[in-house]
């Protein structure tokens, strides 16, 4: 699973900063067949879209970065298996319909579940609040994490 983990997570790594996508793709079969993983990987439906059509990736304004660059380690020790919706630490699966808020969804959705972790309270916090009175969101035409 940690392989798994590392080698889509390497892919998208190619794939998002590089304009060179099938060059990688044929790397990622060869790591696949290599590793004797049970899937195939290929071209989807989406790869033919640019990130930025994809995600609806829009950088705030005034964003600075400059930030400091942080290595990280080379190894990280991982469980073999972790799911939160076994330990109860998932709130309802929401829909942001055609809406392109799913920045929002990400931020609220893991808040939610730190909270039920933290307290054992179920919160049900408000993506449309994000949605609506973010100035660096964008609405529903795509935003930047908050």
């Amino acid at each position: 699973m940690k392989k798994l983990f590392f080698l889509i997570l390497t892919f998208f790594s190619f794939v998002l900063f590089s304009g060179e996508k099938e060059v990688y793709l044929e790397k990622l079969k060869k790591m696949v067949k290599e590793e004797k993983l049970p899937f195939e990987v290929g071209p989807t439906e989406i790869s033919k879209y640019k990130l930025e059509e994809v995600t609806g990736f829009k950088v705030p304004r005034g964003f600075n970065p400059s930030l400091k660059y942080q290595e990280l380690p080379k190894f990280i020790e991982l469980p073999e298996k972790l799911d939160y919706r076994e330990l109860g630490y998932v709130t309802s699966v929401k829909n942001q319909r055609n809406c392109g808020a799913c920045w929002s969804f990400a931020t609220v959705g893991p808040l939610e579940s730190a909270i039920l972790m933290y307290d054992g309270k179920t919160e049900d916090l408000s993506e449309q609040q994000l949605i609506s009175c973010n100035p660096w969101g964008y609405n529903c035409d795509g935003g930047w994490y908050a």
